[in-house]
Formats: C-alpha cells, sequence, structure tokens
C-alpha cells in the first residue's frame, strides 16, 4: 500500500476512534429515513425473482484488529 494513502487511513481512523469516544463531533451525519413506498426494483418476498445471496456476518473483534494491525 502506498505510504501517503496508509497514512491518511491511520488519520481517518483515529478520527473516527476520537469520534465514536466523543471527543469529537462527526463533519456530517447523514439520516435514512423509511420509506412505505416499495423500492421500483425490489420484489415481493417469495416471489420467482432471482434474489441476491445471504452474506453470512461474522462478529470481529475491534481490540484483535487494532493489534494485528499495529494501531492499539
Amino acid at each position: 500500500m502506498d505510504k501517503e494513502l496508509f497514512a491518511d487511513l491511520v488519520a481517518s481512523l483515529a478520527e473516527a476512534g476520537k469520534i465514536a469516544k466523543g471527543l469529537v463531533k462527526p463533519a456530517h451525519i447523514t439520516t435514512l429515513h423509511k420509506s412505505d413506498k416499495p423500492n421500483k426494483n425490489q420484489t415481493k418476498p417469495g416471489s420467482k425473482a432471482a434474489t441476491a445471496p445471504t452474506i453470512q456476518h461474522t462478529k470481529i473483534d475491534a481490540r484483535q484488529v487494532r493489534e494485528k494491525t499495529g494501531l492499539s
């Protein structure tokens, strides 16, 4: 990875940590509102239309990631 890009990434993670701890306010907040209207591309449950495969999510321990990357 490019050193400059990596430095930007590290700075971004540090800023995100400060925001998560409440030390710094975020630059902007995006709020999403659920609409009652179905999406044009959305299909009804049980239809025979092709559906996206389900992605299994695994829980990630942030402490282990920081230790492995040296950001702790």
